[in-house]
């Protein structure tokens, strides 16, 4: 899941949503013609990018916590025996 939310965050960096490249005004050439999204848009996709980076925090602290009792259930394991 991780892997796959952090994918996706960068997709989401890469193609110029929530960091430096949304505040570059968009090339006339590139848009076909077509107006920007709205600001709402931007705003909605720049959220989601940190709810993703939220989540991924928390995996990173899950993942902590099962190392941390895997060592200890080693080490149970060792002492019992």
């Amino acid at each position: 899941w991780r892997k796959l939310l952090t994918c996706l965050r960068r997709t989401l960096m890469i193609k110029g949503i929530g960091g430096v490249e949304m505040r570059r005004k968009p090339d006339p050439s590139d848009s076909l013609g077509l107006l920007p999204p709205p600001n709402s848009v931007w705003q909605s996709i720049h959220s989601l990018s940190q709810k993703i980076k939220k989540i991924e925090d928390k995996l990173d602290e899950l993942n902590r916590r099962i190392e941390t009792l895997e060592k200890e259930v080693k080490s149970l394991y060792i002492w019992s025996c």
